[in-house]
């Protein structure tokens, strides 16, 4: 019984998890993927790859960052 709480308690951090990790990888393919298409239209190679890829990054972290906020995980677990 003890342990079925405690699994119970355990699944929205899981879900967290893979949503952090998600976001960090979409914002990062997401921001290469238009630094390359940039790249291709003005014939730059890695100039705009290179910079849209940091951009993705800290996108990613921002969004992070913001979910891991205080406020949100009240939200989550749906204390007011």
């Amino acid at each position: 019984m003890k342990n079925q709480k405690k699994n119970e308690k355990s699944f929205p951090y899981i879900g967290l998890g893979a949503q952090l990790g998600s976001t960090l990888l979409v914002s990062l393919l997401f921001g290469i993927l238009i630094g390359v298409y940039l790249d291709k239209y003005f014939n730059t190679t890695p100039v705009f790859t290179i910079i849209f890829s940091f951009f993705g990054i800290f996108s990613g972290l921002r969004s992070v960052i913001k979910m891991c906020s205080p406020s949100e995980e009240k939200e989550r677990m749906g204390k007011n």
